[in-house]
């Protein structure tokens, strides 16, 4: 297969650029694809529509968090799998990764749309934005299973090397949704249900490109029920893995909603000038993720074929490329925050608002990587615990204690300086149970490789006692033999010789009657 052939031969280098790249080119289009619908509802002038979409924005995370528990799951499971060559496993994850987009986008589908405007109210949202919050959460959510499905599978294909497939299916998604934007938007005046609209159109279209392939030209993967049906345990497993990834999506949502409610405190505007300072440090944070993610199924194959050297040597050299692409990217962010965030507001006092907490957030984006990566490996390795702790431990459990305790004693500063602690904490954290695992690891790969040399002499000591009784039996059988017919040769003589002497006598005894006779 060229999944072998490419992880687990290829240079360590061709791996990360080949499943990198595109795995970044998706993250760039997902950062225009989260950017579009701000962008051209700012065109608007409106900064109650921006806080609109940045309210809204916790449920579409948590969409993307239940594709990523599918997709990512999915992927690390499946390209393990690959590594044991177990095919038709394969296809029953794939199968069962399709079943649950589908089970997992209704389900909460239906629940939101049954409790609209109270669910938009918990999520923080006033008598300013309640319509624009409202609106735009109907239709975004009235599409889940689509752009669940959209967002697990583009990640899935990849479980087979399948990248740049991944990377088309997203760019389809996000083209579509971009030229859709400014056309519901602008022209049919349909502010944030127009972006909505776009979006689910946008997911539909990736959805169909996604389907092409899987039916036509995978060859590990499947979406026939059937499939499903043979194994449904394995979803456990599939879960197991995604739920590191989904923890962080899941407590990202948790904690936005939860920071949008105090920050509400300080008015929408405040809201908007927060939302867009994220979109304005997104880019290193969305290009150093796709490098870590890109790298994944290199990891589960290499770890599930027990390559150490691999493993480390994909461990390390990925590491340097996100310390030196996040420093560069950081740089590059920094000079431009200005122009970024002018792209969604042109109030001044909210531009210099966002901007100030943008270039504060960007202090601990060079070295962000190195939790990816460390989150990554740990969801490679099928350390489901470890990894999810990880993701909670960023996203809630320092976070979240961090931010109150921070506003309590310094109000919006506090606010804005608390992920930036959070990151430090969360890094160092990260780096430990990664290389403990990878220990673990070593340490049992060591073992079995001593075990099975140990088993391999003592089956040729085996082979060795058993081939020199052969040869000493042999030799025994030839002594054996020699004596037998070495008595047969004496015993012949022996009966010549006696045979031999009768016949003189026999003679002598003839010779000597005629004399009798005489």
């Amino acid at each position: 297969m060229n999944t072998d052939k490419l992880f687990g031969e290829s240079s360590v280098w061709k791996v990360i650029a080949k499943m990198s790249i595109p795995a970044i080119v998706t993250m760039l289009v997902m950062v225009l694809y989260s950017m579009a619908d701000m962008l051209f509802v700012g065109l608007q002038g409106d900064p109650s529509q921006i806080a609109a979409i940045s309210l809204v924005s916790p449920v579409f995370m948590i969409m993307m968090g239940i594709g990523t528990l599918i997709g990512g799951g999915g992927c690390a499971a499946i390209a393990k799998t690959l590594g044991n060559k177990d095919l038709g496993k394969a296809k029953t994850l794939s199968s069962l990764c399709f079943m649950l987009c589908l089970a997992l986008g209704t389900v909460l589908a239906a629940a939101t749309l049954l409790n609209l405007n109270g669910i938009v109210r918990l999520l923080g949202a006033n008598s300013d934005t309640m319509e624009s919050a409202s609106s735009y959460l109907g239709w975004l959510v009235a599409g889940a299973p689509v752009i669940v499905f959209t967002n697990a599978f583009a990640n899935i294909i990849r479980a087979e090397g399948s990248a740049k497939e991944a990377m088309i299916g997203n760019g389809i998604s996000t083209v579509t949704n971009i030229i859709l934007d400014p056309l519901f938007i602008l022209v049919f005046g349909m502010g944030v249900s127009g972006a909505a609209i776009a979006t689910v159109i946008g997911n539909l279209a990736g959805a169909v490109y996604l389907i092409f392939y899987i039916v036509r030209k995978s060859g590990s993967l499947s979406l026939n029920p059937k499939e499903a049906a043979k194994a449904p345990k394995q979803v456990g497993i599939i879960l197991a893995l995604g739920l590191p990834s989904a923890a962080s999506n899941f407590m990202v949502s948790v904690a936005h909603a939860l920071q949008n409610r105090v920050v509400a405190g300080y008015g929408s505007d405040t809201i908007a000038a927060i939302g867009v300072a994220g979109k304005a440090t997104l880019l290193v944070v969305m290009v150093i993720m796709g490098i870590c993610i890109g790298v994944q199924p290199a990891m589960a194959y290499n770890y599930g074929a027990k390559n150490v050297p691999r493993t480390w040597e994909l461990l390390k050299k990925t590491g340097i490329v996100t310390l030196v692409t996040g420093l560069t990217l950081t740089a590059i962010c920094y000079v431009c925050t200005k122009p970024l965030v002018s792209l969604f507001l042109q109030d001044p006092s909210l531009m210099s608002l966002s901007m100030r907490i943008a270039r504060i957030h960007l202090l601990t984006a060079p070295i962000l990587g190195l939790f990816y990566l460390s989150a990554n490996f740990l969801q490679s390795s099928g350390n489901a615990f470890f990894a999810t702790f990880l993701a909670i431990l960023r996203q809630g459990l320092i976070l979240l204690p961090v931010f109150y305790i921070l506003n309590a004693l310094a109000g919006l500063n506090g606010i804005i300086a608390a992920p930036i602690a959070t990151d430090v904490i969360a890094i160092a954290i990260g780096l430990v149970l990664c290389r403990l695992q990878y220990g673990r690891f070593k340490k049992n790969c060591l073992r079995e490789a001593k075990v099975g040399a140990e088993r391999a002499e003592a089956i040729e000591g085996i082979e060795g006692i058993e081939g020199e009784e052969e040869i000493e039996a042999i030799e025994v059988r030839d002594v054996i033999g020699e004596k037998d017919a070495t008595g047969e040769k004496d015993a012949v003589g022996e009966r010549d010789a006696i045979g031999e002497r009768d016949a003189i006598g026999g003679r002598g005894a003839i010779g000597e009657r005629p004399d009798m006779a005489t």
